[in-house]
């Protein structure tokens, strides 16, 4: 019998995702599921021999086991991922086509395919990290910091969140000051100032910002993503599009790259859902770890 390790987080989603029908779900649909909680410390260090590792929460859920698996915390790489998103933004269950409801993935798993994704690591903040989604400076990260100025209630749905977080990112987007910045992509040197500097590797960042609408997680190379200050205007349009709910979009040009330096003047960055904060400034490498996480798809 195929074992399932569910790793749950209990405070993301609705009560469909709740620990007790997500292990109703997967013992219907003959697996053999250990559950564990992202609440109790005790799930990165669990020993099983599990054949799919199936984390249910939202992006930074997912994040956070995929540090513990890369880090050596946990000890499951050889198990392909089965995510079920359930948060507010799920830029990476949008990416990975797993909008589905929990019964229709979990019983896609038995004919599901295995597929790479890649993996950034970041040399240079004091610390060797990951990100999955998108690494970069700037107007977005800027937004992480203003959540006090979010003005949604607490009960609040997801749409209505995300909502809120857009209408403080046009008001950021009129008001940041462009940084000068340097970035080499594959020897390729790019320099000017800049409102945003993003290096994605799926469609999207944070309130379902899809600047990267070309992105292929597992093609082994990332999107870079720079909006210069003369591009401010389109920056807002952009912005207040996706406020409206408008189908028009407007695109943004992008390079290709595996190697990448980046030297910021300013104080804002972000690694996915990670916030990182400097007085002097940033000055880091990026390297490609192709295809080191395998995750099962519908």
């Amino acid at each position: 019998m195929t074992t399932v390790l569910l790793i749950h987080n209990p405070t993301a989603g609705d009560k469909e995702h709740s620990g007790k029908e997500l292990v109703s779900l997967i013992e219907a649909e003959g697996f053999n599921c250990i559950y564990t909680t992202t609440a109790d410390d005790g799930w990165k260090t669990i020993d099983s021999a599990a054949d799919i590792l199936a984390v249910s929460g939202g992006d930074g859920t997912l994040r956070q086991v995929v540090m513990a698996l890369l880090g050596g915390v946990t000890k499951h790489r050889t198990a392909p991922v089965a995510f079920i998103p359930s948060g507010t933004a799920n830029n990476l269950g949008r990416s990975l086509g797993l909008m589905q409801s929990p019964h229709e993935l979990v019983a896609s798993w038995k004919t599901g395919d295995v597929k790479g994704f890649d993996v950034g690591k970041i040399e240079g903040c004091g610390k060797g990290m990951y990100f999955l989604e998108g690494f970069g400076f700037g107007i977005f990260p800027r937004l992480m910091g203003s959540i006090d100025r979010i003005k949604v209630s607490a009960d609040a749905s997801a749409e209505e969140k995300v909502q809120g977080a857009l209408k403080v990112l046009l008001e950021i987007t009129k008001e940041y000051q462009a940084r000068e910045c340097k970035i080499v992509v594959d020897g390729m040197t790019h320099a000017g100032k800049f409102l945003l500097v993003e290096i994605m590797n799926i469609n999207a960042i944070g309130p379902n910002l899809d600047i990267n609408p070309s992105a292929d997680p597992g093609d082994g190379e990332f999107e870079i993503i720079i909006i210069p200050e003369d591009q401010r205007e389109r920056l807002e349009a952009f912005v207040q599009n996706k406020i409206e709910g408008l189908g028009e979009n407007v695109s943004f040009s992008s390079l290709k790259g595996k190697v990448i330096s980046i030297s910021w003047d300013g104080e804002d960055g972000h690694a996915d859902d990670e916030i990182l904060r400097t007085e002097k400034g940033f000055d880091i490498s990026i390297h490609m770890h192709p295809c080191v996480l395998s995750m099962l798809l519908p």
